[in-house]
């Protein structure tokens, strides 16, 4: 993908971020999702330091944990009776946990436990006496990330750290609330390129719906966007004629885009071909594409390419709408999608 000369000439010394990015979206692509979850984490400690970490996939993530939540749940150095100890403790205890509780009134958001509850009381807790001390969680940073229109699946991720005096900091807390999103778009990816049958080029926006049109799993946000401007999809359901009956596989033609569906397991998987970004964006879009793909946030974009922020600001909101997606993740994960 081409840049500008005045792009070439910016120092080419990339932040850590960048690479970080990089082999985050590249491994998303090419691990099944429990090898995912392993190398997400070690791929983590690199910029941000824990010593144990766990990741629950569920539809029914702000609920109070239940059963299930013991097989939903990826552990990270931490031993198979982890997650049954605590659900043991949450069920008997008559007082919620308050970390819980504060993740579930702010979802989408991480927080440490000091932000949720002071440390005097959170050590009276029996979460705390019965299970945190139990297993050497002494600092945590959390987030609960809820359901949302492209996906059923919401996430609980937790980091710990054993040692009492070893807080997170405002910084870490300040990246790893940065970078969240990207935990969660890397997912997504994950999912949808592990449940494809055929092997597909980078062009396409990408989804997993059951027999009745539902998007029961996941969805890439321009896939949904696309589905809408075509007209294929109406109330959350994919209409396309034939789905339901849908055997192997089934291919539609709507205004120069090619939808394919291939159905595995009662599930399908389907695409919609895209455009490649360096034909929709202008070389100006496709600069600040890249600087938001390395990690870069508006004001530095801004200072790279000499430009105000404002003039970033109005950019990003056109690639946003030329790219059919909404968030910075999704802009990241395409660009680094078409540009390997």
């Amino acid at each position: 993908m081409k840049l500008s000369n005045n792009f070439s000439k910016i120092n080419t010394e990339l932040p850590l971020l960048s690479d970080w990015l990089v082999k985050l979206y590249s491994n998303a692509r090419k691990l099944t999702p429990l090898e995912f979850k392993s190398y997400f984490f070690e791929h983590l400690n690199r910029i941000i330091s824990f010593d144990s970490a766990l990741w629950a996939s569920r539809s029914d993530i702000l609920n109070t944990a239940k059963e299930f939540w013991v097989e939903d749940t990826y552990l990270y150095h931490q031993p198979s009776d982890f997650m049954e100890n605590y659900l043991n403790i949450a069920s008997a205890s008559e007082k919620p946990d308050q970390l819980n509780l504060y993740l579930t009134k702010h979802p989408n958001k991480y927080f440490t436990t000091w932000d949720a509850i002071p440390k005097k009381e959170w050590e009276k807790t029996e979460i705390y006496s019965h299970h945190c001390k139990k297993y050497g969680v002494e600092n945590i940073i959390a987030t609960l990330n809820a359901p949302d229109e492209y996906s059923t699946i919401g996430h609980a991720i937790s980091l710990y750290r054993a040692d009492a005096n070893n807080l997170f900091t405002l910084k870490e807390k300040a990246l790893i609330n940065e970078l969240g999103p990207n935990f969660i778009q890397s997912f997504k990816v994950n999912i949808v390129n592990s449940f494809a049958v055929a092997v597909n080029d980078n062009s396409t926006a990408k989804a997993i719906i059951d027999r009745y049109g539902e998007i029961i799993y996941e969805a890439e946000e321009s896939f949904y966007f696309l589905a809408y401007q075509l007209k294929i999809i109406f109330n959350g359901k994919m209409t396309l004629d034939g789905l339901c009956t849908l055997s192997s596989q089934m291919e539609w033609k709507i205004d120069n885009y090619t939808i394919t569906a291939y159905i595995n397991n009662g599930l399908i998987y389907i695409e919609i071909s895209i455009p490649p970004i360096k034909d929709i964006l202008t070389e100006r879009q496709l600069e600040i594409s890249a600087l938001i793909s390395k990690g870069y946030t508006n004001i530095e974009i801004a200072k790279i390419l000499d430009i105000k922020k404002k003039t970033v600001d109005i950019h990003i909101g056109n690639i946003l709408t030329m790219l059919n997606v909404r968030s910075r993740a999704a802009v990241t994960s395409l660009y680094l999608q078409q540009s390997k």
